[in-house]
């Protein structure tokens, strides 16, 4: 039998891409570049002997195409760190890559699915930065992931983050909120004093409001437009 030549990359590329059906049983072969393997996932041939494959290109085309979901947990566990990474992006496995290794790769469980946010350590920047930026974006955070962040040192490189409408929002959720309270508006709150008036808003809204109006002797109009100013901008 005579054996087939291997085709160049772009020419095994055009023909998947004109639907061609190539013999596929060289390109399996580790002596073949495993460009060969991805694009043969790209266009879904060959799917069945691939979801075994070691070679990382490989893994992260059939994590891109949603192939090879039996062996995300294997690859949580113990991929490199390129798919571990991948693998976070896409959401998946957050109960393994949350106790990763690589601090970079917890953080973005997190971004992903911030109810894991409470499994982690915050004793690095990454971290720190992720749970800052996912309390500062929520409406209701978690109260004791808050007090747990909040008791937390800046850490140097990012001690210009300011930390004002997270302790904000804590005070107002440990304030008891009466009839009288819930009958109130945000103006007649804030005038009053009351860290109430910061309910509706995210960490990130509380501090525009603030810095907005510091120093001023605010008025009910100024206020109003500030506070629908900075909700608007942060949807």
């Amino acid at each position: 039998m005579t054996k087939r030549p291997i085709l160049t990359l772009r020419e095994f590329h055009h023909r998947l891409d004109k639907g061609e059906q190539l013999y596929l049983e060289p390109y399996f072969s580790p002596k073949v570049s495993s460009r060969y393997r991805e694009i043969m996932v790209w266009f879904g041939v060959g799917i069945e002997r691939l979801i075994d494959t070691t070679e990382e290109i490989v893994q992260c085309a059939l994590l891109d195409k949603g192939y090879a979901e039996e062996r995300y947990e294997e690859w949580a566990k113990n991929g490199n760190r390129n798919i571990r990474e991948r693998l976070a992006e896409y959401g998946k496995c957050p109960e393994i890559l949350i106790h990763d290794t690589s601090a970079a790769i917890r953080a973005t469980v997190v971004h992903k699915q911030p109810d894991y946010a409470k499994y982690l350590k915050i004793n690095n920047d990454q971290e720190w930065l992720a749970v800052y930026q996912i309390l500062n974006g929520q409406v209701d955070p978690e109260p004791e992931l808050l007090k747990r962040f909040l008791a937390l040192p800046i850490p140097t490189t990012l001690i210009s983050f300011t930390l004002r409408g997270l302790k904000w929002k804590a005070v107002a959720l440990d304030t008891p909120m009466t009839l009288l309270d819930k009958s109130m508006t945000p103006w007649q709150h804030y005038q009053n004093g009351n860290p109430l008036w910061t309910s509706q808003l995210t960490g990130n809204q509380v501090s525009k409001v603030l810095g907005a109006l510091e120093g001023k002797d605010v008025s009910e109009a100024e206020f109003v437009r500030t506070y629908a100013e900075a909700i608007r901008k942060n949807k």
